[in-house]
C-alpha cells in the first residue's frame, strides 16, 4: 500500500488540501447534484453510502470545486469535464472539508466523482464547495437506461491497477477502479 500511495503523491494523484478560504458551501440536498449508484438518501443533508460503484455528477462555474465529508478509508476517482483529474482519499476525522481540483478555466465544468473500491462500513457526502459566488448549474440529462452490475471482488476490478499479485485487502484500496 506504501508504494502505491508514495506513486500517487508523487505524481499528485491524492488531494488532500482544506479548503474554507470565501468559498461558497452547496448541500447534498440540492437539486443539481445527480446521485448514482446504492445511496440512503434517508438525510437529504448528509446521504449515505457503503457500497463501491456509487457516484455523483454535478455542474458548477468558477474555478475549484471541493467536496464535505465523512470518509477516511474509501479511494474516489475525481473526473472533471471527462478527464481524470485524480485520485483523492480523505484523511481528516468527522465531517471535514476537502478540495478536488484547483486553478481551473473560469468556465463551466462537469464533476463526477465516484467511489474506486470495496469497503466496509457507512460512509456520508455533506455536499459541493465552490469558489465564492460560484454557483452549480444544471447538470447533463442522465441516460435514459442504465445497467447496474452487483457482485464480488471481479465484478468491481478489486485491484486492476495493482502492480503484484498477492495483497493485503486493504492494500487493494488505491488501486481499484
Amino acid at each position: 500500500m506504501r508504494r502505491a500511495i508514495l506513486f500517487a503523491v508523487f505524481f499528485g494523484l491524492i488531494m488532500t488540501s482544506n479548503t474554507g478560504y470565501g468559498m461558497t458551501f452547496i448541500p447534498a440536498n440540492n437539486g443539481e447534484i445527480q446521485y448514482f449508484g446504492r445511496w440512503d438518501l434517508s438525510d437529504s443533508l448528509n446521504p449515505r453510502h457503503s457500497w463501491p460503484g456509487i457516484y455523483i455528477v454535478a455542474s458548477f462555474n468558477g474555478t475549484s470545486v471541493g467536496v464535505r465529508m465523512i470518509d477516511t478509508v474509501n479511494y474516489y476517482d475525481v473526473y472533471i469535464d471527462g478527464e481524470l483529474h485524480g485520485i483523492f482519499h480523505g484523511d481528516k476525522p468527522g465531517n471535514a472539508d476537502y478540495s478536488l481540483a484547483e486553478s481551473l478555466q473560469d468556465t463551466i465544468h462537469t464533476l463526477r466523482f465516484s467511489q474506486r473500491n470495496i469497503s466496509f462500513g457507512i460512509y456520508s457526502f455533506s455536499g459541493l464547495i465552490l469558489d465564492d459566488g460560484a454557483t452549480l448549474v444544471q447538470p447533463p440529462a442522465p441516460w435514459e437506461r442504465k445497467i447496474e452490475y452487483i457482485g464480488d471482488s471481479f465484478t468491481a476490478a478489486e485491484g486492476n491497477e495493482a502492480g503484484q499479485l498477492a495483497m493485503n485487502w486493504e492494500d487493494k484500496f488505491p488501486v481499484t477502479e
